[in-house]
């Protein structure tokens, strides 16, 4: 601003793939905004005034009728950063920007937390949600969180909350496999694990004399970590994008800072899917060596 001259920048007002750019004055009734992408395309204009710190007025954006609305985020309270120790009581089946946020945070605040299961089932293996894909704990609302930022989410802590686990039932995808080559799927072995949370290790139930020494290495990650997509869009847990979402990588652990771009004011970050264990990539359709589902979940993350 200068004088009675204002510009500014801000994400999409509507579903859009650009910044918006705004330029112009102020006039008796209110401040007249060119509105244009960058390299100075005009796509429409608004007319705002000041209404006790917010800001309020319309225009139209390509041709369209449209209504604004701002104003200042909000002031990180002077006890921040501040840690939230947030129980869940509803789970989400969409990244979704239309999901209500559950909380809101300022950045560097730290989320304590827990996840359900794949399956929809708690710590203490109760049905809190329908045995959708990955249902998510969230969203946090990031005050501040703009459409053009990138949030970065650290994980300072993941830990498994019970005793037990299962690992996926499956053969290898014969896409992946070379033509003919055979395989032949088992469907009686025990694919149930405990958990030895203290030693950190899994070992099978019921398992073959082979394997009656066999234990491996808990290595707790989050299978889902992500943001609100573009656009009006609300798009399925299992699914993954530039968003975030289903990621199913393996470093997605303890002490891993993940970048995603922001989309939606408030970024509405969701966290879930947790993993005991998991090898590198799911070529089986769930991962290779996943203890999945029904053992990891619970964490802290911070942004």
């Amino acid at each position: 601003m200068a004088q009675d001259k204002y510009e500014g920048k801000s994400g999409p007002l509507i579903p859009d793939w650009d910044s918006f750019f705004y330029q112009g004055t102020r006039e008796k009734n209110g401040v007249h905004l060119k509105v244009t992408y960058e390299g100075g395309s005009e796509i429409g204009d608004l007319t705002v005034r000041n209404y006790g710190g917010t800001l309020k007025g319309g225009g139209t954006i390509h041709g369209i009728a449209v209504n604004v609305r701002g104003q200042r985020p909000l002031k990180r309270p002077p006890d921040a950063p501040t840690v939230h120790d947030f129980e869940p009581k509803t789970f989400w089946s969409t990244f979704s920007g239309a999901t209500p946020p559950a909380l809101h945070v300022f950045p560097r605040d730290t989320i304590r937390t827990k996840t359900v299961d794949a399956y929809g089932r708690d710590e203490h293996d109760v049905p809190r949600a329908l045995p959708a894909a990955n249902p998510q704990t969230g969203p946090f609302y990031i005050e501040g969180a703009m459409p053009g930022d990138t949030l970065a989410v650290h994980l300072t802590k993941i830990r498994p909350s019970r005793n037990s686990t299962t690992q996926y039932r499956e053969a290898i995808d014969p896409s992946i496999l070379k033509p003919g080559q055979p395989q032949q799927k088992v469907s009686n072995w025990s694919h149930t694990w405990t958990l030895d949370r203290e030693k950190g290790i899994a070992t099978p139930d019921n398992p073959s004399d082979k394997l009656k020494d066999f234990s491996v290495k808990l290595e707790p990650m989050l299978g889902c970590v992500s943001v609100a997509p573009l656009w009006n869009q609300a798009i399925g847990t299992s699914d993954l994008g530039s968003w975030g979402g289903n990621l199913d990588y393996n470093q997605i652990r303890e002490g891993t800072t993940l970048y995603l771009p922001v989309y939606q004011a408030g970024a509405l970050l969701t966290v879930g899917d947790g993993h005991a264990r998991q090898g590198d990539g799911e070529i089986t359709g769930q991962g290779p060596g996943d203890i999945d589902g029904r053992g990891i979940h619970g964490g802290r993350c911070s942004r």
